[in-house]
């Protein structure tokens, strides 16, 4: 017995000499530091509130709805033409204005049904979505329809132009009338002409990738003075439901399809 002691004993010794302790590792001390982001505005809903002056460069022509205050539309934002809106304390207006900020991006117009005055895009603008219920659009410079929309009534006039690049742009009830201006379907985009008449004066559409009568219900493409739809190549013009198309503007197919 007194041998097995001494020889776990001797282990013990053993193994304890083996065995090294852990070194520590030094500590790094890092230095911490801040960095100072970009600044960026928030997305608002933003409404057309001005009384007196027609700039869109006014902030105090602008009303935040749901909130306090007036800013200056920024990418990104909502633009509304609507009297029966309130931004803040204030109530929309059918004061008409005049798009005068140059490369602004914006993520829809609503023109409420509501609006009598008249939106003058005097510098090229590019918005998301177009929601067209009353009103005019109007102005020299060209209107850019990224994602589609709708439009139920109002007009589209002047010398400027009006592209759908992309999305689906849907024609509803009433009368919509094209005055003067050039209505541009893009090669992504596509109109969905489903109730009413679309009246063209003196305008010129040209559709470059979809353009559908689809309803059960009669349509009307009016003519007034010198315009044409131009059907582009690659470009189809479709007919569908059980209504009747009466199409008065001269159709002039460019190796586009208008199928039988």
């Amino acid at each position: 017995m007194y041998r097995l002691f001494a020889r776990l004993r001797e282990l013990a010794s053993i193994l304890t000499w083996r065995i090294k302790p852990a070194k520590r590792r030094p500590i790094r001390r890092v230095k911490l530091s801040v960095q100072m982001l970009e600044e960026r505005e928030v997305p608002a809903n933003i409404l057309w509130i001005a009384g007196a002056d027609d700039n869109w460069n006014v902030a105090a022509n602008w009303g935040i709805i749901g909130q306090q205050g007036t800013q200056l539309p920024t990418d990104n934002d909502v633009l509304y033409f609507d009297p029966n809106q309130t931004g803040g304390t204030k109530q929309g207006t059918n004061f008409n204005s005049v798009c005068n900020m140059a490369e602004l991006w914006v993520s829809g117009i609503v023109m409420g049904p509501g609006y009598t005055g008249t939106v003058s895009i005097n510098q090229p603008l590019e918005t998301s979505f177009l929601t067209f219920n009353s009103g005019t659009i109007d102005g020299p410079a060209t209107l850019t329809v990224k994602q589609g929309g709708t439009w139920a009534n109002g007009t589209m006039k002047g010398n400027g132009i009006t592209t759908l690049t992309g999305g689906t742009f849907e024609i509803q009830t009433n009368t919509v009338t094209i005055d003067t201006r050039t209505f541009n379907v893009g090669i992504n985009g596509e109109v969905n002409w489903i109730a009413g008449t679309i009246a063209v004066k003196n305008a010129t559409i040209n559709n470059s990738n979809s353009f559908t009568a689809n309803s059960d219900n009669a349509l009307t493409m009016s003519l007034t003075g010198t315009s044409a739809f131009n059907n582009l190549g690659g470009a189809t013009f479709n007919k569908k439901g059980a209504g009747t198309l009466e199409v008065l503007v001269p159709f002039n197919n460019n190796l586009g399809t208008v199928p039988g």
